[in-house]
Parts: C-alpha cells; structure tokens; sequence
C-alpha cells in the first residue's frame, strides 16, 4: 500500500466517526431534524431556534413597590388608527375650554328712561260760590313715566287718592282719580291733569251725591327727580243728585314724593338651551 493511499483511508474513517464535519473550509455542518446529542435523545429543531434568542433582561423591583406594567404589544392596522384617534378627541376635550354661546334677543316694548311711582300731598284753598272760602286736603298715589332727549322731554303719568275739604257750615270729600300729562325742563316740570271724582258734599244741610265729576287741574313747578315741589290750580263742576250742582275753584301746592326704580333690561335672554363648543 502506498503512503498517498494510507492517507485517504485515515480521512474516510474519520468521516465516517464525525460527519459533523465538513471537509469545506472546516465548518461544522448543520444539525438536521431528528439528530441525536451525546446521550441519545433526539433533538429538537424549534428548541435550538429558542435558545439562541436574547433572553428578557431581569427586572428588580424595591420591596414594597409595585411591579412595573408590561408594555402594551403594538398595535397595528385599523386598531392602531382607531385607538389615535380616541386619544386625539379626548386630548382635545380635555385641554380645550368649554365657551358657552347665550342667544339674546331685544324686546319691542322699551321702557322709559325715567320711571318713578310715590305718593302725593296736596292742600290749598277751595272757593265755593254761596259759602265762604274754605280749605282742602288730598292724599294721591301717582305713578310717572317720561323719555328726556338732552334737557327735555315729556311725561305721561295717574294719580289716584283720597281728597277732604271743609268751609264754614259746609264739607265734603271724595275719590279723585286722573290722567296726568308733562313737559320736562331743566329742573322744571309743567303738568295737566285731566279727570273726575266720586264725590259727597254736604253745604249748608244740602248732602249729594255724584259720580264722575270731571275737573281739570294745571300744574308748573320744581322736578329734583325723586322730590316734585309743584303749584296747582283746579277748576270742577260738582254735578250731583240730592243737592244743587255747582262749580269750586281751587289753589295750592303739591309736593310729590317719588322712587326712582331702575328700568328694565332691554335685552332678555333666551329660553333656548345654550350648547357648548369646543
């Protein structure tokens, strides 16, 4: 046998004891499926896959600490856009300031820009033909509304109350009621009043009785808004049943004691739900 000859059989039966070996460059080659280890069992294609895989870094968490949430796996596809798009509405919700939008509409009616109501005092002397001259008293509610434009303007107003007079062998009283009309100036004020009066009067053991007796009355004096200082002058055909009608004539002062409410809102609000915007 020659040495060349020798040669080839030593590497066949190498071979043949390792197969693991390749003769290429001296790589090992590859495990197939179903290969036995050292000890005789088979081994397992997939457990070699896994162990070669990194292993998960330990984590140690201090005592008494909780343990840290695993992350959430990604998600893909329709459920990833979905769950940005939840994410961005309640980012939005949270951080944008709710502005509430309140529907406001004006009334037609407006009030009037001097709006007062009180109480009226007024006394003077009355003069009867036939009797002698004579005094009178009268308690009124009033009620006056105006518009001023600059330093003047008008009023529209009603008085309604209780008046006594008394002269000698001779009295009466009655319930007067009227509509006022003004003019307003600085400081000034000028009225008319025009109405009647539920009346009784007893002159001279003469009693009647008599219902809407008209009367006129003018008045000019003081406004200082919420005091009136006013001069007053009345004329009045007392038509009655029972006694002898006849006309009186009247002269005194009246002094008005008004409040000064504040006007009502032009602008009301609306009964409609408001909606929030974001």
């Amino acid at each position: 046998m020659t040495p060349g000859f020798a040669r080839f059989a030593v590497l066949w039966a190498s071979l043949a004891a390792a197969p693991n070996v390749l003769a290429q460059g001296g790589e090992r080659a590859p495990e197939t499926a179903g290969a036995e280890d050292a000890a005789g069992a088979p081994k397992d294609a997939a457990a070699d896959a896994t162990t070669d895989a990194p292993a998960a870094p330990l984590v140690v968490a201090d005592p008494g600490a909780e343990a840290p949430a695993p992350d959430p796996p990604p998600a893909g596809g329709k459920g990833q856009a979905g769950q940005e798009l939840h994410d961005a509405h309640y980012r939005v919700k949270k951080e944008t300031t709710v502005a509430t939008v309140r529907h406001t509409r004006r009334t037609r009616v407006k009030p009037p820009d001097d709006l007062r109501t009180g109480f009226t005092l007024s006394g003077g002397s009355v003069a009867t033909p036939g009797i002698d001259q004579g005094w009178y008293g009268r308690l009124e509610m009033s009620a006056l509304a105006g518009k001023r434009n600059g330093l003047f303007g008008g009023t529209v107003g009603a008085d309604a109350g209780f008046e006594y007079w008394s002269a000698s062998g001779s009295a009466g009283g009655g319930i007067p009621m009227a509509v006022t009309f003004g003019a307003l100036g600085p400081l000034s004020h000028f009225g008319l009043d025009l109405g009647f009066e539920f009346l009784i009067d007893d002159r001279d053991d003469d009693m009647g009785f008599g219902i809407y007796a008209p009367f006129a009355r003018g008045k000019l004096g003081f406004d200082f808004g919420a005091v009136m200082i006013l001069a007053e002058s009345q004329i009045q055909y007392r038509w009655q049943w029972g006694a002898e009608d006849y006309t009186d004539y009247r002269l005194g002062v009246s002094i008005k004691l008004l409040g000064e409410p504040e006007p009502a809102p032009r602008e009301t609000e609306d009964t409609r739900p408001s909606r929030p915007y974001y």
